[in-house]
């Protein structure tokens, strides 16, 4: 069941590029970043994950691998 709250089912951890599909402006306001946010996240693939919580509110995390390469930036 989708909540209108947030877009996610409860108890689902769900894909960004799911959460966020036709609704980029309310994903990134649930998230609490901008749509230009989501639409780079989603541009280069970034695998990351959105979860609602009990109180309603959402949080993301990202699924990278240990040791992960930096891209780009300074040493």
């Amino acid at each position: 069941m989708i909540s209108e709250n947030c877009g996610v089912a409860d108890s689902i951890r769900l894909p960004l590029d799911e959460f966020a599909r036709g609704r980029q402006d309310a994903a990134a306001k649930d998230l609490g970043v901008r749509q230009a946010a989501i639409s780079k996240a989603l541009r280069v693939g970034r695998t990351i994950f959105v979860t609602r919580h009990a109180d309603g509110s959402c949080s993301a995390f990202e699924e990278r691998p240990f040791p992960s390469q930096r891209v780009g930036g300074a040493a």
